[in-house]
C-alpha cells in the first residue's frame, strides 16, 4: 500500500546511521559531511533509488530486510526507519548535507535518544525520478499536516532567501504552526558564533525576488495563497532571535558575561570581517570556548 507524501517521516536512524552505511559502500566516507543537499540527492538518493524508480522513503520501505545497518552504531539503539512526520524541514538545498543528516540530535539531544521522532525532509521523501512540480502541489497540505515546521540556517545564511522557503514558513504561520530554526555549521563553536551576530542585529531577511524562472512560480504560489510576507518577515526575525538566544544561553551555556563580552569584540572588529575571516573568527571564538569545554 502506497503511503500518502504528507506521512512520510525520516527518522534519525535513517538521516544517520543508514546515510552514513550506505556513504562508506558507494565510497565517499568522509566526504559525506561536505556534501551539499543537493549533491546528496544526486550521488546517493538518486543512485540508490535508480532501479526502483520511487523515493528514498519508498526504497526503505521496499529493501527494509536488506539495508546496511550496523547493530552495534552507537548513534542510535531502535531501529525504526521511517514514521508519521511531527515537523516539516525547511532548507536550502544547496546548504551542507549533514544539518539535515544530523537535524534530530541537534533538536532533541543526546545519541540513542532520538531514533523514532520523524520529520519531513523533501529530498528523503519526495520521488526524485519524476516531475518535481506535481509532487509539490501537495507541499502546502503536508505543512498543514505537521505540528510545526523547522528551519535550517544554512552557514550562508541563504536559505531565508528562497521563495520555497519563504512559501513553506508562511503556510506554517497562517496555520499558527511554530517555528524552529536549526543551526547548520561545522561545530557548536561556530553556531555560537552565528548566534551572537544575530543577536547583534545580523540576521538574514527574507526576500522574495528572483530573476529565476522557476521560482517565479512559487513567487505567483505567493502571492495566490494570501501569505502576508510582511508577517512572514516579522515572525522569522523573532524565531531567529529567540533561536539565538537560546543556542548561546541553554543549549551552550555561555555565561552572560562572556556573551557580552565576545559581542563587543565582533562590533568592534566588524560582523562582516568575522564571518569572512577565519583568523577574526577565531579571535572571537577564543573569547567564549573556555566555557564550551
Amino acid at each position: 500500500m502506497e503511503i500518502a507524501l504528507g506521512d512520510r517521516g525520516i527518522t534519525a536512524s535513517t538521516t544517520i546511521d543508514l546515510m552514513w552505511r550506505i556513504a562508506g559502500e558507494l565510497g565517499l566516507g568522509n566526504a559525506l559531511l561536505d556534501l551539499p543537499s543537493r549533491k546528496a540527492v544526486t550521488e546517493i538518493i538518486e543512485r540508490m533509488t535508480g532501479e526502483d524508480k520511487c523515493s528514498f522513503h519508498e526504497w526503505i520501505a521496499k529493501h527494509r530486510t536488506d539495508l546496511p545497518l550496523d547493530a552495534a552504531h552507537d548513534y542510535v539503539r531502535k531501529r525504526t526507519l521511517v514514521g508519521g512526520p511531527k515537523l516539516f524541514v525547511s532548507h536550502y538545498w544547496g546548504g551542507k548535507f549533514r544539518d539535515v543528516m544530523y537535524l534530530p540530535q541537534y533538536l532533541y539531544g543526546a545519541p540513542g535518544t532520538t531514533s523514532n521522532r520523524a520529520f519531513w525532509v523533501d529530498l528523503f521523501v519526495v520521488n526524485q525520478h519524476v516531475e518535481l512540480a506535481k509532487q509539490l502541489d501537495q507541499i502546502e497540505g503536508v505543512i498543514k499536516q505537521c505540528e510545526g515546521t523547522v528551519l535550517i540556517l544554512d552557514e550562508e545564511w541563504i536559505a531565508p532567501s528562497r521563495p520555497w522557503c519563504v512559501y513553506e514558513l508562511g503556510i506554517a504561520l497562517r496555520e499558527e504552526h511554530p517555528i524552529y530554526v536549526a543551526f547548520g555549521s561545522p561545530n557548536e563553536q561556530w553556531r555560537v558564533l552565528y548566534a551572537l551576530g544575530i543577536l547583534l542585529g545580523h540576521y538574514p531577511k527574507l526576500d522574495i525576488h528572483t530573476n529565476s524562472d522557476g521560482d517565479r512560480d512559487i513567487v505567483k504560489r505567493i502571492e495566490s495563497s494570501k501569505v502576508d510576507v510582511e508577517m512572514v518577515k516579522q515572525k522569522v526575525k523573532q524565531a531567529l532571535i529567540a533561536a539565538a538566544r537560546d543556542e548561546v544561553t541553554n543549549k551552550a551555556h555561555v555565561p552572560e558575561k562572556i556573551a557580552d563580552e565576545a559581542m563587543n569584540l565582533i562590533r568592534e572588529i566588524g560582523w562582516q570581517k568575522v564571518r569572512n575571516s577565519g583568523p577574526e573568527a577565531q579571535r572571537v571564538i577564543g573569547v567564549f570556548q573556555r566555557s564550551l569545554l
